[in-house]
């Protein structure tokens, strides 16, 4: 049985804290990945659960991107790698989670000033829904 909505924001109240990221984020980022939908796919990318894991990124983690618990432990594993790997603000973090470390890496050294706006514009509606407006 999939756990309540207040017990997934509790795990990611409790997991963010331990990964040292924001808790009100990393809830709004469960929200834009899948609703708190435990059995939330993609359509398209066949990612899944509350974080919305690929395949390859469930490996990486060393996660069951099918079980809920994992599921939220890998995405915010996987947020912390992104800020450690590539020394990402939180803005840049989650923009990656949405289309890729090595794309917002590219955009970052090519426009360090103005990186935001040189995003897809889907990856800035993303980042603005959990960090809020860009300054």
């Amino acid at each position: 049985m999939n756990p309540s909505r207040q017990e997934i924001e509790e795990l990611i109240t409790i997991l963010a804290k331990a990964f040292g990221l924001d808790v009100a984020a990393s809830l709004r980022q469960c929200e834009k990945e899948s609703s708190f939908n435990c059995d939330a796919v993609h359509p398209v990318s066949g990612a899944r659960g509350l974080f919305q894991l690929m395949p390859d990124t469930a490996r990486q983690m060393g996660v069951n991107r099918m079980e809920p618990a994992e599921n939220v432990y890998g995405g915010l594993k996987y947020m912390r790698w992104l800020k450690e790997t590539y020394a990402f603000t939180d803005r840049q973090a989650y923009a990656a989670y949405d289309w890729g470390g090595g794309n917002v890496h590219h955009v970052v050294a090519q426009h360090p000033e103005d990186w935001e706006v040189n995003l897809p514009e889907e990856t800035r509606k993303y980042v603005a829904f959990i960090c809020g407006p860009a300054a």
